[in-house]
């Protein structure tokens, strides 16, 4: 069974450092997330809540590879057990960079279980 994930990419006309800062700091974070974001840094632990057209998720930073990666868990707020692991990975793409987003429900290495 292939995984069960969402995969999005987009090529920027931009170094990778500066996709960096679009993803790694928390206003750079805000632009990709929501409305609103309340979260006190991009840091492995960092926990705050993420508001877009009224609905409120948590979100928790699980892993940043400086330069590279940023990845963290979210859910709505009334409904937990759907949470979902989100990536965003920089990497350069000739003279540019690419951001790669891919994000998989929690519950997905669980369904792959069952059908191998």
């Amino acid at each position: 069974m292939d995984q069960i994930a969402t995969t999005r990419s987009l090529a920027l006309p931009t170094s990778v450092e500066r996709a960096w800062e679009a993803i790694a700091t928390v206003g750079g974070l805000a632009a990709w997330l929501g409305d609103e974001v309340d979260l006190p840094a991009v840091r492995p632990g960092a926990a705050g809540t993420v508001g877009e057209r009224g609905v409120a998720r948590r979100v928790v930073v699980t892993a940043v590879e400086e330069g590279r990666l940023v990845r963290f868990a979210w859910w709505d707020e009334a409904a937990p057990e759907l949470a979902s692991t989100v990536e965003l990975r920089v990497e350069a793409e000739g003279d540019g960079s690419r951001v790669t987003v891919t994000e998989q429900p929690a519950f997905a290495p669980y369904l792959q279980t069952l059908t191998a």
